[in-house]
C-alpha cells in the first residue's frame, strides 16, 4: 500500500487523503460561516432572499464564494475582470446591458461586438456599487446557465423536440453544469463549480433557509 493512497491517523486509523481534505474544507468553511460580521450576515441574508424562488441556495453561495458575503478587500478581482458581491464579469455584464450584438464575417463566422473602456467603466462602478445591479446580472447569467444546460440535456437525453424541463427536475449534476456556466461560460468551470456545491451542502447542513 503506497503513502499517496492512504494516511495513518493519531489513532491508527487509515484514512484516505480525500476524506482528510473533505473536513478541512468543512472545518474551514464552518469557521467562516460561525464569524461572519454583521455586515456579512445581513449581505448573506439578502443574496438568499433575492435569489427566490429559484436559486436561493445558489446566490447565497456565489456570494460566498465571490466576495465573502461583500467583504470590501474581495469585492473585485482585476485578473479577470470581475466585481462585485457575486464577482460578475465586467465584459459579459457590458455586453448585456448596452445590448451589443456581434457581426458576421466575410467568411462567415460570428465577430462579437466588444464594449468600450467607457462602457466597461460604467458597470464597475455600478457593480460595485449597486446590490441590486449585481443582483439582476448574477440571476441573468443564472437563466443564462440554466437555458445552456437545458440544450445540452434535451440533446444527451430527450431527442431535439422535447423540453425536458417538463418532464422533470433539474438534478444534482446539472446544478454542477449550471454553476460551472456561471464562471466558465460554455467551456465550463468544474473547479469553481465543485466550490458552489461545498458552500450548498454545507447551508443544508446547518438548516440555513434566509435570515
Amino acid at each position: 500500500m503506497r503513502r499517496s493512497q492512504f494516511l495513518i491517523a493519531s489513532l491508527g486509523t487509515i484514512v484516505a487523503p480525500s476524506i482528510l481534505l473533505g473536513r478541512r474544507k468543512n472545518y474551514s468553511l464552518k469557521y467562516q460561516w460561525e464569524n461572519l460580521t454583521d455586515q456579512q450576515k445581513e449581505v448573506r441574508d439578502r443574496a438568499y432572499a433575492a435569489g427566490l424562488p429559484s436559486y436561493p441556495n445558489t446566490l447565497t453561495a456565489i456570494a460566498w464564494q465571490e466576495s465573502s458575503f461583500g467583504l470590501p478587500d474581495k469585492m473585485e478581482n482585476p485578473k479577470d475582470p470581475s466585481g462585485g458581491v457575486f464577482g460578475n464579469s465586467y465584459v459579459t455584464v457590458a455586453r448585456r446591458h448596452f445590448r451589443l450584438g456581434y457581426s458576421i464575417t466575410a467568411k462567415g463566422k460570428v465577430r462579437y461586438i466588444m464594449p468600450t473602456n467607457a462602457q466597461v467603466d460604467y458597470v464597475r462602478t455600478q457593480l460595485l456599487s449597486s446590490f441590486s445591479y449585481s443582483v439582476y446580472h448574477a440571476l441573468e447569467t443564472l437563466d443564462e446557465g440554466k437555458r445552456h444546460v437545458t440544450n445540452v440535456l434535451i440533446k444527451e437525453e430527450a431527442g431535439p423536440k422535447t423540453d425536458i424541463l417538463y418532464s422533470r427536475r433539474f438534478r444534482g449534476r446539472d446544478w454542477l453544469r449550471v454553476w460551472s456556466y456561471y464562471n466558465g461560460g460554455t467551456k465550463g468551470s468544474p473547479e469553481y463549480a465543485e466550490e458552489i456545491r461545498e458552500k450548498v451542502k454545507f447551508m443544508a447542513t446547518v438548516n440555513y433557509k434566509g435570515g
